[in-house]
């Protein structure tokens, strides 16, 4: 391959799908190529272009390409850094590469993107002989991103030169024609071709072949033609000898054409040279003409034909018909090339003959109304045509036959027996002829009397017959020649019979259903069998006639020896007649025999109907829809199958119309249009049409739509306000309910939450529906419901939308506790008026709505329990409109109050005692110093048993631990009655603050200490102002946190009063005590996770149904207790609590109920609505975490309810 195509850019274009690769490999060749320069063909000169199929191309470096059969064209390449015009070849092609009257000694090119293993290069020498071939090698697929380039090289043998090098590609069917491309075709010139010729056809070569140069026509003026091995060169001519003289012969290309103007009397030939410009010949190449005018010499001999029904082989016949075989045989064997032809219609047309050796035969295929010839010529190869030989062949005359077809007044069944009852004068008789009278031929008739003139028109005659018969007779048909003699006689009897005494009686008739042989029945249907016999046999040609009309037709009965019988096809709907007589040959009729067949009443019948087409709206057969148009099968049923001859129809509102029965079914097309509501009828009629049960359908066209069907609630509709479709649980299994119009009970009510891609059919119990969604929902969407009433009419509700929230809000950033009041801020949070806030504390909770005026102050103040202790840790969290819960800030005060410290006194005197928070030192040591009780029993008020920090007039310090700081102190001190008290505030041992205590009444006093903005302390003195006053510091407050930010509880008990308790995403327990601690509860949330509510007591009973709203997202209720406990639950709660597949895998919502024996559960089947759709039943036991759970399962809904074994289920199924 040429890379200095690329030098522009080493990687390619914008185009190429790969980076350029250097190609370091070749592929092997036959023989190395030679070093001198060789000339090239790569193409960038030639113009883009598609080279046709048979076209060839001389590029402009003398390369001569020639494209057989392929898709071949130069074109522009651009991929893989390869920028270029290349030769672009097609699978499945041929192509030849030549240099014209050159040879070459080598010939090379450069080839990639071929992508099959069957393609080769083939090499020829001048005289067409293969001297070598070579594969080309897989490179790889373009489209498959794969480039290789190879090279394919070959060398002539010695001796030899390469006149045509050949490619032959190949295919691969799987990948598709991508072709692949050939660049930089090289070769080595090896000097002028020698030159063949051939001679390929002359005009006027007459005979059977246009290229044998033989002819009988030696006349001046034909064009020869031929080819060459190669072409010539530019300084070379081509000569042509007509057989007197050298003429130039023109050539183009590899063909050459040349005239010849000289008349020829004999054989003669034509020759060939190539002249160069110095005059040097080559060796003269000749072809020999041969001119022959003899006709071939061969003698036909006509034997024989089928058909030649006179003389055999005498070539007369009375058979002029298609179709016969003609034969014989030659008197030599013609010459190679000679051609036989026949002719059956005088020569007008040839046909080709079939030799057998020396015999011969065809077939005619003509028919033959007169004389006719045949004749055999032959045609030699030069194409001198012989004289014809001839065969005649005679058609004789046929010979004639005569018939009597029928005459006038030949009474009886048949006009054409001549058997007859009036043997009056005066009657025309007529027949046929076999052919038509020749010329000198007439036809005579005998009448009975005598012979007359018959007339003969074409091939039918008729004659006169005015004689009286008294017996029978005989007519007589001759005909006469010109010379007199009788050419044939025919002769026909008549026969003149008198009226049958035969007498006729009727014995039997079928589906004679009462009494047999009275001719009574119920059953008038169509087709049963009447028959009777006659006294004696009728003469040949009498007939046994029946009427079924009352004599105005008769037919003819069945006779079998005396018996005779018919089959009535009618259906008689009233008593009926019938009548048979005897009916001879000649024409008499006897009087008729009657006999009446009485119909009894038919049995009775009841008829409904069923169905009909277009009955829109729920139900497809109450007869109700809102299609009125015309087009509809009305079907229905029978008590029983039809009598034989009963039928039914039915009235279409607008007339009768026929009806289909089958069996016990029937079905009626009402092809009429309704505008209101119509009636069906439907009526049995008797066979004879007359209508005896009749039975009316109305129909109702419905056109009005219905009301809206509305959307009252949704299950799993979390948060403060269980009916505005806000939710933070978007699990599947939650339940929708509503109402529609009373006035549309047995309405189908459909549900979306796709926007209407989808419908699905609502539950129904009475005006109320109900439907299951079993979608996981991540995001908003909507509700829709579809209302279609009983007539198909339907009316789409306004959507609602369903708002999905299952982020909480961010946890408060700050919290402060007050005495009672805690203040929460709301900075940076996103909670909006509505939300809640909840606080634990000291084992109470608190709640509070937050209000438009804290959103606006950025804090809201929280009214906690009373008798909280100071020093209890209080935490709060907030709850948004969904039900989510934030994290909660917990804050934890450094209050101490001793009371889980243990009581001691006579501490060591300047000794550290650690405490945790801060480390205590007594300046004395005495039974009134340390933990101690001691102001109980000087009087305090104060509660008993109360332990603080005691000394008697000796000073004590209390210093922070872990490098804490205060600027606050709260404090009490009790017992100080002899003088004040001072305090002293250090900060890392300096003084900073000096605070004096002034009551001296020993009652308990609560004190807070507030440095001066920007001091702090680390230590605290206390000094009695006297050496003997009693000192009781207690409930230490110095304003230090615990701050963190935690989870919600996973176990929590609910509190007598509480009105919200929520759970996180984790498994949460929930501990109830007594049901009666959640009279006041508001929303009680498990939220994610598999949340428990557990009753602690005994003898509780729980009705979750009355919780309906407020408690939600509780999967698991245990009712164990301490105690025997009860659980009232009902469908609409198990929707509500549980969720899809959460203990095994069925595809029900499914909740559990743990508990023991003593323990019961109520289970109601009805919805929050009251609605009932279904039933509980059982479902077997399942096994879950080595518990063994009944499963009840819903008939309708895809719920079901695992109870612990032992729990006793009572079923409450309405």
């Amino acid at each position: 391959m040429d890379f200095r195509k690329n030098r522009s850019n080493a990687y390619g274009t914008e185009q190429d799908e790969l980076p350029y690769q250097p190609i370091t490999s070749r592929t092997a060749t036959l023989s190395a190529a030679p070093a001198t320069a060789v000339p090239e063909e790569r193409f960038d000169a030639e113009r883009s272009q598609k080279i046709g199929s048979g076209s060839l191309l001389e590029t402009q470096a003398g390369l001569i390409i020639q494209n057989h059969n392929s898709r071949l064209e130069i074109a522009e390449f651009n991929w893989f850094g390869y920028n270029s015009k290349t030769l672009q070849v097609g699978e499945k092609s041929t192509i030849n590469f030549t240099l014209g009257a050159q040879g070459m000694s080598e010939f090379s090119f450069d080839y990639f993107a071929l992508h099959n293993h069957t393609t080769v290069m083939n090499f020829y020498d001048v005289n067409g002989t293969l001297i070598g071939s070579e594969k080309l090698l897989y490179t790889g697929s373009v489209t498959a991103k794969q480039f290789v380039i190879k090279t394919l090289s070959f060398t002539a043998p010695s001796g030899t030169q390469i006149v045509r090098a050949e490619l032959v590609t190949g295919d691969e069917p799987a990948v598709g024609d991508y072709g692949f491309h050939v660049d930089n075709v090289r070769w080595a010139a090896a000097g002028l071709l020698p030159v063949n010729f051939t001679f390929d056809r002359m005009q006027k070569d007459t005979g059977t072949s246009a290229t044998d140069f033989i002819t009988k026509d030696g006349s001046a003026g034909r064009q020869v033609e031929g080819t060459l091995s190669r072409a010539l060169s530019a300084n070379e001519t081509l000569e042509f000898w007509d057989g007197s003289r050298w003429v130039a012969a023109s050539v183009n290309g590899m063909r050459w054409q040349a005239q010849d103007g000289t008349a020829h009397a004999a054989d003669w030939e034509y020759r060939l040279r190539v002249v160069d410009a110095a005059g040097n010949a080559t060796p003269e190449q000749s072809h020999q003409v041969v001119l022959d005018v003899t006709p071939p010499p061969v003698q036909v001999i006509f034997e024989r034909m089928s058909r030649d029904d006179g003389v055999a082989d005498d070539w007369r016949t009375a058979d002029g018909s298609a179709g016969r075989l003609v034969s014989g045989s030659l008197d030599r064997t013609p010459d190679a090339g000679d051609v036989a032809e026949y002719s059956y219609d005088g020569g007008k047309t040839w046909h080709t003959l079939t030799l057998n050796g020396l015999d011969w035969s065809f077939t005619d295929p003509d028919d033959h109304s007169a004389d006719w010839q045949y004749l055999i010529r032959f045609t030699d190869i030069a194409g001198n045509v012989a004289a014809p030989a001839v065969q005649d062949v005679v058609l004789l005359p046929l010979d004639i036959t005569l018939s009597f077809d029928r005459m006038e007044k030949d009474t009886g069944a048949s006009d054409s027996d001549f058997i007859t009852r009036d043997g009056s004068a005066g009657r025309r008789v007529e027949g046929t002829l076999s052919r038509e009278l020749n010329a000198g031929e007439t036809l005579q008739f005998w009448n009975g009397t005598a012979w007359v003139n018959a007339t003969a028109t074409g091939l039918t005659w008729q004659a006169q017959d005015d004689a009286a018969h008294g017996g029978s007779w005989t007519y007589r048909l001759r005909v006469v020649d010109a010379t007199g003699s009788t050419l044939e006689d025919q002769h026909q009897d008549v026969l003149l019979t008198p009226p049958s005494p035969v007498r006729v009686t009727f014995d039997y008739m079928e589906k004679d259903d009462g009494i047999a042989g009275d001719w009574r029945t119920s059953d008038g249907s169509a087709g049963r069998l009447v028959s009777g016999k006659l006294d004696r046999a009728l003469s040949p040609g009498d007939v046994v006639e029946y009427s079924l009309d009352g004599g105005v037709s008769w037919q003819v009965a069945s006779l079998n020896g005396l018996g005779w019988s018919f089959t009535d096809p009618a259906a008689h709907g009233q008593d009926w007649v019938y009548l048979v007589r005897i009916h001879d040959v000649a024409g008499n009729i006897a009087a008729p025999v009657s006999q009446t067949a009485v119909l009894l009443p038919p049995p009775p019948v009841s008829l409904t109907f069923e169905r009909m087409d277009k009955d829109s709206g729920i139900s497809a057969t109450d007869f109700i829809t809102n299609d009125g148009s015309a087009g509809r099968l009305v079907e229905g049923t029978l008590s029983r199958a039809l009598s034989a001859g009963e039928t039914l129809e039915m009235w279409d509102g607008q007339r009768w119309v026929s009806v289909s029965v089958s069996g016990l079914s029937w079905s009626a097309q009402d092809d009429a249009a309704h505008a209101a509501d119509w009636q069906y009828k439907l009526r049995v009629l008797n066979p004879g049409g007359v209508p005896f049960h009749e039975q009316t359908q109305d129909v109702v066209l419905d056109l009005v739509l219905p009301d809206a069907a509305a959307l009252a609630g949704m299950g799993k509709d979390s948060g403060l306000d269980v009916q505005n479709l806000y939710t933070s649980d978007g699990r599947a299994g939650r339940i929708y309910w509503g109402t529609f119009a009373a006035a549309e009970t047995g309405a189908r009510v459909e549900v979306t939450t796709d926007g209407g891609l989808t419908w699905h059919d609502a539950l129904t119990d009475g005006n109320r529906w109900s439907w299951q969604d079993n979608e996981d929902h991540g995001a908003d969407w909507t509700v829709q419901t579809r209302i279609t009433d009983r007539a198909g009419n339907t009316y789409e509700g306004t959507p609602h939308q369903v708002r999905m929230d299952t982020t909480p809000p961010d946890h408060p950033d700050l919290i402060n506790r007050e005495g009672d009041r805690l203040t929460v801020s709301l900075k940076n949070s996103g909670v909006v008026a509505g939300d809640r806030i909840i606080v634990h504390i000291d084992g109470k909770n608190a709640f509070y709505t937050l209000t438009a005026a804290d959103i606006q102050a950025g804090q809201a103040v929280v009214t906690l329990p009373a008798n909280s202790r100071l020093s209890a840790e209080y935490r709060a969290a907030f709850m948004d409109a969904h039900g989510n819960v934030s994290d909660y800030f917990s804050r934890t005060p450094l209050i101490f109050d001793f009371e889980d410290q243990k009581a001691f006194n006579h501490p060591v005197k300047n000794k550290a005692y650690d405490f945790g928070l801060f480390s205590i030192i007594w300046s004395g040591s005495s039974a009134n110093h340390g933990i101690t009780g001691l102001a109980k029993e000087q009087g305090m008020q104060y509660p008993t048993n109360t332990l603080g920090i005691t000394c008697v007039g000796d000073p004590v310090t209390l210093m922070l631990n872990h490098g804490k700081k205060s600027n606050k102190m709260t404090f009490e001190i009790k017992d100080l009655t002899l003088g004040d008290i001072r305090v002293e505030f250090y900060d890392d041992g300096k003084l900073a603050y000096n605070y004096t205590a002034y009551m001296r009444n020993g009652k308990y006093q609560y004190l807070t200490v507030d440095l001066p903005a920007g001091k702090e302390f680390t230590s605290i003195k206390f000094i009695p102002a006297t050496s003997g006053d009693v000192l009781a510091i207690d409930n230490l407050n110095f304003w230090v946190y615990d701050d963190k930010i935690v989870s919600t509880e996973t176990t929590q008990t609910v509190l007598n009063g509480d009105i919200i308790s929520v759970g996180d995403n984790l498994d949460n327990i929930f501990i109830v005590n007594k049901v009666s601690d959640l009279s006041k509860i508001e929303i009680f949330n498990g939220n994610g996770g598999i949340d428990t509510l557990k009753l602690a007591g005994a003898n509780q009973t729980l009705d979750l149904t009355s919780f309906l709203g407020k408690i939600q997202s509780m999967e698991v209720i245990d009712i164990t207790g301490s105690g025997n406990n009860t659980l009232n639950l009902s469908l609409g709660d198990i929707l509500q609590q549980g969720g899809k597949d959460l203990f095994n895998i069925s595809g029900n919502v499914q909740m559990v109920v743990k508990g023991n024996a003593g323990d019961k559960i109520n289970l109601s089947d009805l919805l929050p609505d009251k609605s009932d759709v279904g039933d509980w039943s059982s479902s077997g036991n399942v096994t879950v975490g080595g518990v063994t759970y009944a499963v009840w399962q819903h008939s309708a809904l895809d719920a079901e309810l695992l109870v612990q074994s032992g729990v006793t289920t009572n079923l409450l199924n309405h």
